[in-house]
């Protein structure tokens, strides 16, 4: 019974697992211009036979103008009990778009990079970087979906074997923004990342979002996600489930509106 309500507490209150970031959820899809952010938290503890705590702080931060759009985003999961470390996982992301042409709306140039801590997931480190184009396939004030390919080449170090793996990959992925209410929206995106060399060699990912409003700077937030890893390494599970909840915080009065309306640079 107390693995049970382990695993529960695990599977309920981390989220850290993911290989990749997912940050379409954190993009901030309106009209601001200039400096925009927002900081989740989730917090949580279990009293079962021991004490089981569970910290995660999600701060991010974009600048957008007409051409332009830059993000960056740092995430840190922390799960401990009385006895041992269950999760202390850390990592940053940083990405940049510019469009073509002012005046062409529906396509963008995007680079990324990201560096990530996870001894869940055996890894000592991992570092990636990627360009490639991003495309909107439909937009408007409440409805946005996008979608994109790049090339990614990835460096990991893995903690089971001590091996080093440097690889080649098509990150290619589908991401939506609903927000048809005024307290609450939905995010999410899907990403499929074979091996240049080896298609059978593939991660699938996914994570989403619900949001819901509560005071005028403040929401409640509940995330869902998964990742399979067709050839994950030794002793780490190959298909990993996630949900959690939490708060967060808007700091969106950092940007500026413009008096006639921009698309979003997102």
């Amino acid at each position: 019974m107390r693995s049970v309500v382990l695993g529960l507490f695990l599977i309920f209150c981390f989220n850290g697992y993911g290989q990749v970031q997912h940050i379409e959820a954190r993009r901030i899809y309106n009209d601001t211009v200039g400096w925009a952010g927002n900081i989740d938290f989730n917090f949580s503890a279990l009293q079962n036979r021991d004490l089981l705590i569970n910290l995660g702080v999600k701060p991010f931060v974009q600048f957008k103008d007409s051409s332009n759009y830059f993000l960056a985003l740092v995430e840190y999961n922390y799960s401990v009990g009385k006895e041992r470390v269950f999760a202390n996982a850390f990592s940053t992301h940083f990405r940049y778009n510019r469009y073509f042409r002012k005046d062409i709306r529906w396509i963008m140039w995007e680079f990324y990079t990201q560096g990530q801590l996870n001894p869940l997931l055996s890894q000592r480190v991992r570092a990636l970087a990627g360009t490639g184009p991003r495309f909107r396939l439909f937009g408007n004030k409440d409805y946005k979906l996008y979608s994109g390919t790049s090339y990614m080449y990835e460096y990991e170090e893995i903690i089971v074997d001590n091996s080093i793996q440097r690889n080649h990959r098509v990150s290619t992925y589908i991401a939506w923004f609903f927000d048809p209410l005024p307290h609450f929206s939905f995010g999410g995106s899907t990403y499929y990342q074979p091996l240049l060399t080896d298609f059978k060699d593939y991660r699938i990912s996914g994570m989403y979002t619900l949001r819901f409003r509560m005071f005028k700077r403040a929401s409640f937030k509940f995330d869902v996600g998964f990742l399979y890893d067709s050839q994950p390494p030794t002793d780490v599970r190959n298909f990993v489930f996630n949900a959690g909840a939490g708060a967060g915080i808007d700091l969106n009065r950092l940007g500026i509106k413009r008096k006639k309306r921009v698309k979003s640079a997102g």
